[in-house]
């Protein structure tokens, strides 16, 4: 159904962000169907059972894990960065690929990952992908920070990780601690 309304709520309130949740299911949902279509879903071993990959969210905020060997996962990111693009400009959303925004992060390993690693250089880390929109590219970033964490492929330093994490609970707390304790 539809609810009518003058006005929406406001940014950062806990019903804007169900009511946000609510809208994106729809989408989610319409990118997990195509990404299954095109036979591009992951699934990973777990014991004797197989698991579909499906995408992780928080708020505004979507990861999408890809699993694959070294030499078919770019190929695949783009395919599925592409399968986003086009759902979401069906419900007239366009993605953001600026710098910080729609960016990807790739762990590879095995026999052709130092191969596939020089192929991503020598194309100044950007993966071609097609959408129905025309041709574009999506970042390879090695690490990316949000909500005083940080998620990283490479030269993972866990004690700035900690001291950063520290340092983010000591300022948050900071004005608490003095109402209490004066």
């Amino acid at each position: 159904g539809v609810i009518d309304c003058i006005q929406g709520s406001g940014a950062g309130t806990p019903a804007a962000d169900m009511i946000f949740n609510i809208a994106m299911f729809r989408i989610i949902l319409a990118c997990r169907i195509s990404i299954a279509d095109a036979g591009l879903g992951s699934v990973m071993r777990c014991g004797h059972r197989d698991i579909d990959v499906k995408e992780v969210s928080y708020y505004d905020d979507l990861a999408h894990s890809i699993l694959g060997t070294s030499h078919e996962i770019v190929h695949k990111g783009g395919q599925v960065t592409g399968i986003y693009v086009d759902v979401f400009t069906a419900f007239k959303l366009n993605l953001n690929f600026k710098p910080g925004k729609s960016e990807c992060m790739i762990n590879l390993h095995g026999p052709e990952s130092k191969m596939v690693r020089r192929q991503l250089a020598s194309a100044k880390f950007m993966i071609p992908f097609s959408a129905m929109d025309g041709e574009k590219d999506l970042r390879v970033v090695e690490s990316y920070r949000h909500m005083g964490g940080q998620l990283t492929t490479m030269n993972y330093n866990e004690t700035m990780e900690v001291f950063f994490r520290c340092m983010c609970i000591r300022s948050d707390t900071k004005g608490l601690a003095y109402k209490v304790f004066h």
